[in-house]
């Protein structure tokens, strides 16, 4: 089996398995339950992804370029920049947690708790992710991606499927947070054997502090996409409840799971050679590779997303609660914005090529912006379709701004010089 076919593979598993778990939590724990689960699912994700301030972003293209500088350089890199996230996870961690537990009036003082920390050992495993494919290891990227879901999804479904283990949502989630220890030193070791030099943890204040200026755009336009595709959660809890919030974050995380496997599968083989053209102005291999990244990646969202849309409704009717069978609707409205969203990857990867942070806040808040109007049009008057509409537009919202700031840049770059046979 060829490494990208495998490592397609993996990351097709790994949405599986994360699949059997919202298929597990629909249907062992009662909707209000299940609706706090998926808040917190949805505040650790938004939080860990937003704790690091994005610094891998300077970290990703300094790799990019790395190829003629010695392992040992790469491995002060790489240290530096994983030192920074433990740091930023003392600082910053309290105040999400605190910001979480006045996110919805359901949390708990446990999970606040559990929260910080929780989000600092997530932070930390989803950069290890990130960082190994500039590394030139996709493979290995999916294949951690994959155990950090198998290393808990796998004995919680057996568990519950056989009745040997009933609890709640913050029992899940203390299991969940029990196997982001164990993974996040697994990665650590991973990154480890994927570079030529020792990787030693280190806070460089300085370093830190020239990377944050470097990424602060970056940033600003992650932590609007994250309030689009985390806080949405949070809005249709408060509009509708958590019953709704129950249904409408089942079929998020669902259809949200494409994405990370058109990361995988496309954005993954491609987007290290098309940032490297970009960065070389090399205009003709900028326009061959991106040419068959748009094809690679639009043939395999259409398939992917017409595969879920259609086959996944006959199947919920079977094995789920038929309150899920119900809004169907509302699941292809997901699909259809989540079609969009992952249409749009290679315009991304081209606004990140090109270094234009600020185009890529634009899109952003061009999206938050269509989701805020559609919470203020369609919520709660329009339920849980009036959710999915609210997603849809936003989604779409971004793939145009994504298309638009494209076509602006590689026009913008006609003057580039085409290199000599």
């Amino acid at each position: 089996m060829s490494p990208r076919l495998l490592s397609i593979t993996l990351r097709a598993l790994t949405l599986a398995t994360r699949f059997a778990l919202s298929l597990v939590v629909a249907r062992s724990l009662a909707l209000e339950q299940a609706g706090l689960f998926f808040l917190y699912l949805a505040g650790v994700q938004i939080a860990a992804a937003l704790l690091p301030l994005d610094i891998y972003s300077s970290t990703a293209r300094a790799l990019l370029r790395a190829d003629s500088r010695r392992g040992e350089q790469i491995g002060v890199q790489i240290g530096r920049h994983f030192g920074a996230i433990v740091f930023l996870a003392f600082v910053l961690g309290p105040l999400a947690a605190v910001a979480f537990y006045f996110s919805s009036t359901s949390i708990g003082i446990e999970f606040v708790l559990l929260f910080p920390i929780h989000i600092g050992l997530e932070a930390v495993s989803n950069d290890i992710g990130r960082i190994l494919v500039p590394l030139k290891r996709p493979l290995a990227a999916a294949t951690f991606l994959f155990l950090r879901s198998a290393i808990w999804i796998f004995p919680a479904v057996i568990l519950f499927e056989s009745d040997l283990w009933q609890t709640n949502a913050f029992g899940l989630a203390m299991s969940w947070f029990a196997a982001s220890g164990l993974t996040t030193a697994l990665g650590l070791f991973l990154i480890r054997q994927s570079t030529d030099a020792r990787l030693r943890l280190s806070l460089s204040l300085n370093w830190l502090g020239k990377n944050l200026r470097h990424s602060l755009l970056f940033l600003a336009g992650s932590l609007v996409f994250r309030l689009v595709t985390g806080g949405d959660r949070f809005l249709v809890a408060n509009a509708l409840g958590l019953d709704a919030a129950a249904i409408y974050g089942f079929f998020v995380s669902l259809a949200f799971g494409l994405l990370a496997l058109l990361e995988t599968g496309s954005s993954a083989w491609n987007y290290p050679q098309l940032v490297k053209a970009i960065q070389a102005k090399n205009g003709r291999e900028t326009r061959s590779v991106l040419i068959r990244f748009a094809w690679q990646n639009s043939i395999a969202a259409l398939l992917l997303t017409s595969t879920l849309a259609f086959g996944f409704p006959p199947v919920a009717g079977l094995i789920l609660d038929p309150i899920y069978a119900e809004n169907t609707t509302l699941f292809h409205l997901v699909c259809f914005g989540v079609l969009l969203l992952g249409l749009s990857l290679p315009c991304n990867y081209v606004i990140y090529g090109f270094g234009y942070d600020q185009f890529r806040l634009l899109t952003m808040i061009f999206g938050a912006g269509t989701l805020l109007l559609g919470w203020y049009f369609w919520l709660p008057s329009g339920g849980v379709l009036g959710a999915g509409m609210m997603l849809a537009s936003a989604f779409g919202a971004i793939a145009l701004g994504r298309l638009l700031a494209m076509g602006y840049l590689l026009f913008t770059a006609r003057h580039w010089e085409e290199p000599q046979p």
